[in-house]
């Protein structure tokens, strides 16, 4: 019993030792981004959709909080000022059926369009959500990525909208 007790006080320690140790790690695999800046001509609206049915899974309903959550802690002043819009759409709603034709909707899904006076002329479909609604700092990441990248495609056009403007 003796040599029970002694390994119990050796083996405790280095147990919760190494369990500290490994969640350092865990934590550093994915940094938090910053959500980035929107900027886009003054008749251009960013709109970010979660398509969705009538029967909603626990994955649909932690891809809709997790879409919802990025975009309100990131995008609050811009939500405000109107330069970003977040919809939840269910698509068994009469009149919303549109919408898997315009965004070529497969399943349920996240979707950032660029309108410019109300027509899309840009958008990108995130089929990624359904890979890391299990890593909710790896989800908000991806949605500001390609928030940034669909943005950041807009200002390098908007030279050329602006001279067809005044051209």
């Amino acid at each position: 019993m003796n040599i029970v007790n002694r390994v119990s006080k050796w083996l405790m320690p280095l147990a919760v030792l190494l369990c500290l140790a490994s969640v350092p790690s865990q934590a550093a695999s994915e940094l938090a981004l910053p959500p980035p800046a929107v900027k886009l001509s003054d008749n251009q609206v960013l709109k970010v959709y979660y398509f969705h049915g009538n029967a909603r899974c626990t994955s649909c309903k932690l891809i809709e909080k997790y879409t919802k959550a990025a975009i309100e802690q990131g995008y609050q002043q811009s939500l405000q000022q109107g330069v970003v819009e977040l919809q939840m759409v269910n698509l068994e709603s009469k009149g919303n059926d549109h919408y898997i034709d315009d965004f070529q909707l497969i399943t349920r899904s996240v979707v950032l369009a660029i309108e410019q006076n109300g027509k899309v002329v840009d958008y990108r479909r995130l089929d990624a959500v359904w890979q890391l609604f299990t890593d909710e700092q790896k989800f908000t990441n991806y949605i500001y990525r390609e928030i940034g990248e669909i943005t950041h495609k807009q200002v390098a056009l908007l030279p050329a909208i602006e001279s067809a403007r005044h051209g």
